[in-house]
């Protein structure tokens, strides 16, 4: 019989009713409190919800979530779950925003309903009269108006769709930050349950269970599966607040973990940067993080510099240097496929030069030799979680790299994807890759990487994928917004990228100006491209160089080198 994540709340809110499954953060004033909601209570509200969707839609129909982070977010989200629905993890526009990318995911997967607070229902309906229909029924639903409804109080009347009639995809997880083509992956309850076992054995050894907490964002997979689906799973507890109540105060996170003895939470690595560099010595003084045991660091570049000053930082507040958890995954694979092991202390990589080139054999540098002038140390991400098939693989050749060869990350999974929704072609290069020797089935991820005793050490993207706090972007993205409010700018004449420094990645812009382009007032021009970025995508630019025409490196058919125009910056070559 097919078990989801959502018959474990069910079972759970009978055998362990009192217990508290989530505490949701709330902040008024200068007081921080949250919000418990038991099992037995949590099971309500979503029967609750799941009431409503019944009258708009059927098992199998996709709705759309448009929520900020909180209590009715993930309740709409068990919501959908107990009424066959499959739902689909979004945000709401801002004020004065675009609707652009969420119309392409409501059309992309023929969404019957779009779910959003009462208090966002105008804002959304204004956006559409200026802007353009979202082609779906737009429901207004959170708690206020279940109890205004009398739809909580009959909440126990709904009974969950017949398991016969359960559609096996659990969720359509879309991937891109800011793309206006944004693609679903499809992830099955079977992916999901697979995988959250594997997290358990990684994270929380086979027998033992902890607290949880979250500040991520539970529209991207590792706020929603890595923490909000794992504390039912595991049946324990999640602190869970939003990620505008970390950005604006880093100290809340160690805080809530040191209040309620947490012992799994972690985010990007910014997030560890981001604490080091603001919370202060006297709010450091009143934490105790003795009961972090598994703080993981994953979802973008991994930096031994910046968990070296975490440690530095708050060893005296009872952080463990074991607790320090490098990890990798991706959506296409559920969330996780590799993690360091509990107790081991993070371990890296020292290298000479940066590997860069597949097939190539990394060169390490000697042990204990500090005087060279750069060593390029790489974090490993540990070792693949049981019972799937992780390669190295040349991207060109399909050719299985031996240890230490430097290839792209393939892999075989019962907790492989499902595919891309609506992408036959697309799934079936990404999702059914094929080795050189024949072998078939495989996930390609394209990331680069390579293999030492058995652990997994990242070395970058092959695609040109911008990673700024923990989301990607499209370069293209950013260089057309500049394009499409700065007439002095060539067309497709741009090249956004990143560049590693030790506090971590700054993002670039390189842009061709017209050649009728006179007299720019650089003093002005400069800054009000970096608000257009700000307004449009939260980034912030550090730099742009604006350079003659025809000076960006280009392929033979004329596609834009981003990468070869990122080396000709760091020589001054412009």
């Amino acid at each position: 019989m097919l078990r989801a994540i959502h018959h474990l709340i069910q079972d759970l809110a009978q055998s362990q009713p009192e217990k508290i499954l989530y505490r949701f953060h709330e902040s008024a004033g200068d007081a921080d409190d949250f919000l418990p909601f038991s099992y037995s209570e949590f099971d309500r509200w979503t029967r609750a919800f799941a009431l409503a969707l019944s009258g708009h839609a059927a098992p199998g129909d996709r709705a759309i979530l448009l929520y900020e982070p909180g209590p009715d977010y993930t309740l709409a989200f068990f919501g959908c779950l107990y009424a066959g629905l499959i739902p689909v993890p979004a945000y709401p526009p801002r004020a004065n925003g675009r609707l652009d990318r969420i119309a392409t995911i409501i059309s992309d997967v023929s969404a019957s309903v779009a779910l959003t607070p009462a208090n966002l229902a105008g804002r959304i309906r204004i956006l559409e009269r200026e802007q353009h229909s979202l082609n779906c029924t737009l429901l207004p639903l959170d708690r206020q108006n279940l109890i205004r409804d009398g739809l909580y109080a009959q909440a126990n009347s709904f009974s969950s769709v017949d398991i016969k009639n359960y559609p096996e995809l659990a969720l359509l997880q879309y991937t891109s930050g800011s793309t206006a083509s944004p693609r679903g992956v499809m992830v099955s309850h079977a992916n999901l349950l697979t995988n959250l076992q594997r997290m358990k054995e990684v994270c929380f050894y086979a027998t033992r269970t902890g607290t949880i907490a979250s500040w991520l964002p539970p529209y991207h997979d590792m706020g929603l599966i890595g923490c909000i689906l794992l504390a039912p799973f595991l049946g324990t507890e999640a602190v869970l607040m939003s990620p505008m109540s970390f950005l604006k105060r880093p100290a809340l996170w160690l805080e809530t973990i040191s209040r309620f003895g947490i012992h799994f939470s972690g985010g990007p690595n910014f997030a560890y940067e981001l604490c080091s560099a603001k919370i202060t010595e006297e709010d450091a003084e009143r934490l105790d993080l003795s009961s972090w045991r598994c703080a993981f660091n994953a979802a973008e570049a991994v930096r031994m510099g910046t968990m070296r000053r975490f440690f530095q930082r708050f060893a005296s507040a009872g952080l463990r240097l074991e607790a320090l958890a490098p990890g990798y995954g991706l959506a296409e694979a559920t969330l996780v496929v590799s993690g360091c092991t509990l107790d081991a202390q993070p371990r890296s990589a020292r290298l000479l030069e940066a590997p860069t080139t597949p097939g190539a054999k990394i060169k390490p540098a000697p042990d204990n030799d500090d005087t060279l002038d750069e060593i390029i140390e790489i974090a490993s991400c540990g070792p693949g979680v049981s019972n799937q098939d992780l390669r190295i693989v040349h991207p060109s050749t399909g050719a299985v790299c031996d240890e230490g060869i430097l290839g792209e990350v393939w892999l075989r999974s019962d907790c492989k994807a499902g595919g891309y929704w609506n992408r036959k072609a697309e799934s079936e290069q990404t999702f059914n890759a094929r080795t050189a020797s024949g072998d078939s089935g495989f996930l390609r991820t394209g990331d680069l990487a390579f293999l030492l005793k058995g652990e997994l050490y990242i070395a970058g993207r092959i695609k040109e994928v911008i990673i700024q706090n923990g989301r990607n972007y499209y370069p293209q993205d950013i260089e057309n917004t500049l394009q499409a409010n700065f007439s002095c700018l060539r067309r497709d004449g741009g090249a956004a990228f990143s560049e590693d420094i030790q506090e971590g990645e700054r993002l670039i812009v390189v842009h061709e100006v017209e050649r009728t382009a006179r007299n720019l007032n650089f003093d002005e021009i400069i800054p009000d491209m970096q608000q257009a970025i700000a307004r449009s995508h939260d980034l912030v630019i550090h730099e742009i160089v604006l350079i003659y025409p025809g000076a960006l490196p280009r392929t033979s058919s004329g596609k834009i080198q981003r990468l070869a125009a990122r080396t000709m910056l760091r020589k001054n070559e412009f």
